[in-house]
């Protein structure tokens, strides 16, 4: 098996499995009907947008979903059109509607994303 098929199943059998470190996200795609993916969850602390608008605090998360759509993964992302709502807090509460800011990294069946509220 190759490397690239291991990153590929370790993603959707461990950092994107919802028993093991993920959780489940509503992802909206642009024009799109909403639908469930599994997705690793970075929560980062809230922070001012830029030193020119240190009035505004931004929420930034990051995630980790994988690429197949038929295992709730996302085959494409549309950045700043593309949303996904998550818990605003690890383990539940409030829900929040996040959009696509950036895509840090695709590799290998996997996407790593930078959400913003």
């Amino acid at each position: 098996m190759a490397f690239r098929d291991l990153v590929k199943s370790d993603a959707v059998n461990t950092f994107t499995n919802i028993d093991e470190a993920a959780e489940r996200l509503i992802y909206l795609p642009k024009g799109i009907n909403p639908r469930p993916v599994n997705a690793s969850v970075v929560r980062r602390r809230r922070s001012p947008a830029a030193e020119d608008n240190s009035r505004l605090i931004v929420e930034d998360f990051e995630i980790t979903v994988h690429t197949d759509p038929s295992n709730f993964g996302i085959q494409s992302i549309d950045v700043a059109e593309d949303k996904f709502i998550l818990s605003r807090y690890e383990g539940g509460g409030e829900n929040v509607t996040t959009i696509v800011v950036e895509i840090l990294h695709s590799d290998a069946g996997v996407w790593h994303l930078s959400l913003r509220i």
